[in-house]
């Protein structure tokens, strides 16, 4: 295990960060899971974003070394942000409140991070409800949360990625304004400025799979549509780039191993729906964007960070 590498004795303090809307049951599975870190409950933090336009109290009571704060503008990029900027220690292990992660997740993400890097991307396993798998579930099985993927084209998705704060000081914060996607960009950005980005394949979350059209449908249209406004030529530019990579898909070997050649079939018929799906709704974006000014998106740059509750 990467833990071999930490002092056990006194091991670098971790604050995790959890953005969360919506039902309260999946977080608290969540939480259940951080609480049964292997990693010594005192090394940790647990900073809960609720990131709902009303501010109310969660269904469940806190535990020590757990805190709420509130952001109730925009969305999880903002959510993300704000518990960063509350952070008190020196690693920050991002998730989502969706997320099951297993017990040594901590241990070795912060193992990896301790090698020297500026980021590391844990791996994710996807659940799932259906037997036999759907067809959409076969697409996510092959295609979706995908880090080994990932860390090759130097970026990782914030359901399971740990960072040093100073890279967070170094690369500024995450886009305030984005609604989707701004995991990739941040990332991508970060590892072309010289970023270290590693992937630890035993930090390991559980996420569940969508596995219905609908719920397909609408991620395409959230990661599409709903893309942080800049200039028209930047905007293209950005949405280029995210097509190019969509356009060549190759998934990793262990999940192209992990399925039959009739279930990678299917898969990849329900990947070209969806990214024709997303061709449409980005040459709308795109025809929209010609005629209507661009509203810059907020990146925020050399944030300053507090530690105190919001």
């Amino acid at each position: 295990m990467g833990n071999n590498k930490l002092n056990l004795v006194s091991p670098p303090k971790v604050s995790v960060v959890i953005p969360h809307r919506g039902d309260d049951a999946s977080l608290e599975l969540c939480l259940r899971a951080v609480r049964a870190q292997e990693y010594p409950s005192r090394s940790f933090e647990t900073i809960v974003v609720l990131n709902e336009s009303l501010e109310r109290d969660l269904s469940f009571p806190l535990e020590t070394g757990e805190k709420l704060v509130i952001q109730s503008e925009n969305f999880s990029y903002a959510a993300r942000n704000a518990g960063i900027r509350m952070a008190a220690h020196e690693i920050i292990a991002l998730t989502d409140s969706d997320t099951v992660p297993k017990a040594s997740w901590l241990w070795e993400g912060v193992s990896a991070i301790a090698g020297g890097f500026d980021l590391v991307a844990g791996g994710i396993e996807l659940t799932f409800q259906r037997q036999p798998l759907t067809p959409s579930a076969l697409y996510e099985k092959l295609f979706a949360f995908d880090q080994e993927r990932n860390v090759k084209l130097g970026q990782s998705v914030t359901a399971n990625l740990f960072a040093t704060r100073k890279a967070f000081e170094t690369y500024g914060l995450f886009a305030e304004t984005a609604r989707s996607g701004d995991d990739f960009d941040w990332t991508k950005a970060a590892t072309a400025k010289g970023a270290k980005l590693k992937l630890a394949e035993g930090a390991i979350v559980q996420h569940p799979a969508r596995e219905t059209w609908r719920e397909l449908a609408r991620k395409a249209h959230r990661t599409s549509w709903y893309f942080p406004r800049t200039n028209t030529i930047q905007m293209s530019k950005n949405l280029y780039s995210r097509l190019a990579v969509k356009f060549a898909p190759s998934p990793s070997d262990s999940r192209r191993a992990s399925m039959t050649s009739k279930e990678r079939s299917i898969a990849k018929f329900l990947y070209f729906l969806v990214l024709s799906y997303q061709t449409v709704i980005v040459a709308l974006l795109l025809a929209w964007l010609a005629i209507t000014p661009g509203q810059k998106t907020k990146r925020v740059s050399n944030p300053r960070f507090r530690d105190r509750e919001g």
